[in-house]
């Protein structure tokens, strides 16, 4: 069984001996008309192309509050840094807001149970999600389908003391 549960592995009794720490995240996606980026920007946030005069401008991180709700503060802090490096009319069009499920290490985990190896987890990927879950899948994959040895780095096992 392979856990994938996002930022409510902090009551999973298997893995409970990682230190999750999830965090809130908050995008927004913008209208900008008159300017066209096909390229992701980054500086202090980032402002994602996603088409027809379209972006998605993210994020914040707040481990306090763990609600999916969105907050003024939130939304004022993406703008004003948007408009630091990019001082263009945007029009916002949806807030939201969503946990990211995230270790207290920082570092994603991906592997088997140091007990119990029949249960895996993959988890804790955090703001990189995006961009590391296609390698750390396969890594997993590779550790159960062919014994393949996984990365230290993201072993659930850094975590485990007998």
């Amino acid at each position: 069984m392979i856990f994938c549960e996002g930022w409510n592995a902090v009551n999973n009794s298997f893995f409970n001996f990682i230190p999750f720490r999830p965090v809130k995240g908050e995008l927004l996606t913008l209208k900008i008309k008159d300017w066209k980026s096909d390229y992701l920007l980054n500086k202090d946030v980032f402002l994602l192309p996603i088409g027809d005069q379209f972006y998605c401008l993210g994020s914040t991180y707040d481990w306090d509050d763990l609600s999916d709700k969105p907050t003024e503060a939130a939304k004022t802090d993406l703008l004003e840094k948007l408009k630091a490096f990019l001082p263009l009319e945007v029009e916002v069009v949806k807030h939201c807001a969503g946990v990211r499920p995230a270790v207290a290490d920082r570092r994603p985990v991906a592997g088997l149970h140091p007990e119990f190896p029949r249960l895996a987890i993959l988890n804790g990927l955090g703001a990189r999600g995006l961009l590391i879950a296609p390698w750390l899948s396969r890594q997993l994959l590779e550790l159960i389908v062919d014994n393949k040895e996984i990365d230290q780095d993201v072993n659930p096992a850094r975590f485990w003391k007998e």
